[in-house]
């Protein structure tokens, strides 16, 4: 039998190569990669080299734009502006220009380039070309200081005579709060020399062109701002004033509280910085409001209201920043009794029974039919210092009632009758005018119609009141004038 013989290349399996696109193209980035840092690497080094004899694009020197040029170039250009060179001042609202020979002005332009030069730093170069670079040399330049100074000070103090003063910080009322505050104070026009020439020295050192100093720096400032202990300390004393609450007694009876709204009223603060409390107004608050509630008397004195007595009190309270009640000063007077008066001869015989008011003499009286007077009285009729007197003619009683209230009219439009008053004995003769007792009166007869009077009813004292309504009937004949 034949035998078969294997071929080697038949008992051998075959190899076959894989293929990988990613790492090709990774291959190729690396590749690229390297080229650019190469490239970087070139243009880096290139631009070192060219920049260190170059000012980078964005830089200035003294204000002049000096990029790509070189030192000799960047030399030329400041010295040809110092040929022509001025400074163009604007501080506040003042403006003006300082000339080369005004100053003395000079320049070395090439001391300045160099220097400049210097602090032109070539590595970050990159990065300087999208940030700007300013730089400042004063090498080189030169000017007459003290004309510099003079020339300065001298055109400020020309502007400043016809400047605004700045507004100190000062303490004022709001009369939407109820308080004192410190009102900020706030700079005006005018200058301070000093300033504006340290400005345009500076400005000058450099060869810039323009002096534009902020105006916090250079106008003359408040000498005393918002935070001024002294403005602040008496603001405080005052709103410790207006924050007091004093009750004002007469014995045990609180006549009335004293707080806010009406201290602001008796509050200020002078140019000096001091507190003062108008005990003045504080007087006539005090007779105006207080005088009517606050007398009494007994069966020997009358006691009236001191109202100066009562204003020094409370004046008192407010310096010591003290809430105890202030009691009412009182001032008595030694009641004086009064001659009843008669009128001989004053019936008129023809009206026969009939009751005569004289409002001339406050006094009166009840005739019989005989002419004999059977009932007298002395009266309080209509205040006349108002023009509420009581009205003149023949009347005739048209009622008698007791224990009535009156209520007047609303003539001070405030949506309340001007007044309640109960009375005992009421004896209506012309519409609302009466006869009546009036209890709240210590005295009658004299001149009190004229100052304190009636709303124009006839007040008479409780007893001849009362004796009074006993005697006459309705229909009784009432007379009345001066």
């Amino acid at each position: 039998m034949a035998k078969h013989e294997a071929k080697k290349d038949d008992a051998e399996p075959s190899v076959h190569i894989a293929h990988h696109p990613t790492r090709h193209r990774l291959a190729k980035s690396l590749l690229a990669g390297g080229v650019a840092v190469a490239a970087y690497g070139l243009v880096y080094a290139g631009g070192t080299s060219y920049f260190s004899t170059h000012f980078v694009p964005g830089t200035t020197l003294n204000g002049k734009d000096v990029s790509w040029l070189t030192e000799a170039q960047a030399a030329e250009l400041i010295n040809e502006d110092t040929v022509s060179y001025s400074n163009e001042v604007k501080a506040g609202d003042l403006e003006f220009s300082l000339q080369a020979s005004d100053i003395g002005f000079s320049s070395d332009g090439e001391a300045c380039a160099h220097d400049a030069m210097a602090q032109n730093d070539a590595t970050p170069w990159p990065l300087r070309m999208v940030s700007d670079k300013s730089i400042l040399v004063e090498t080189g330049i030169e000017y007459d200081d003290d004309a510099l100074a003079s020339a300065v000070e001298q055109t400020v103090k020309e502007y400043n005579k016809t400047a605004t003063d700045p507004e100190d910080a000062e303490a004022a009322y709001s009369d939407d709060t109820t308080s004192f505050y410190v009102k900020e104070g706030k700079p005006g026009t005018k200058l301070k020399a000093d300033a504006v020439v340290s400005a345009v020295r500076a400005s000058v050192s450099t060869q810039r062109s323009t002096t534009y100093p902020a105006d916090a720096d250079v106008l003359v400032q408040p000498q005393h701002g918002t935070d001024d202990p002294q403005i602040n300390e008496t603001v405080n004393r005052a709103n410790d004033m207006l924050d007091l609450e004093i009750p004002v007694v007469v014995g045990d009876d609180e006549q009335t509280r004293v707080s806010r709204e009406q201290i602001a009223q008796w509050v200020e603060i002078d140019d000096e910085l001091n507190v003062q409390v108008d005990e003045q107004a504080i007087a006539d608050w005090a007779d105006e409001t207080l005088a009517s509630d606050a007398k009494r008397s007994d069966d020997d004195y009358d006691y009236a209201l001191d109202a100066n007595a009562t204003a020094a009190a409370l004046l008192q309270n407010l310096e010591d920043g003290s809430s105890d009640a202030v009691e009412v000063e009182l001032t008595a007077t030694k009641k004086v009794e009064e001659t009843p008066k008669t009128v001989p001869g004053s019936w008129d015989k023809s009206r026969g029974r009939y009751i005569d008011v004289d409002l001339a003499n406050q006094y009166a009286r009840l005739y019989d039919a005989s002419g004999s007077v059977i009932w007298e009285s002395s009266v309080v009729s209509g205040d006349t210092g108002v023009g509420r007197g009581t009205p003149v003619g023949t009347f005739s009683v048209y009622a008698k009632e007791t224990n009535q209230e009156l209520v007047g009219l609303d003539y001070n439009n405030d949506g309340l009758p001007d007044y309640r008053s109960h009375v005992n004995f009421w004896m209506p003769f012309s519409g609302g005018y009466g006869l009546h007792d009036a209890t709240w009166r210590d005295s009658f007869g004299g001149s009190i119609y004229s100052y304190a009077g009636s709303h124009g009813c006839v007040n008479l004292p409780y007893d001849a009141a009362a004796s009074l309504f006993s005697m006459i009937s309705v229909g009784e004949t009432v007379v009345v004038h001066w």
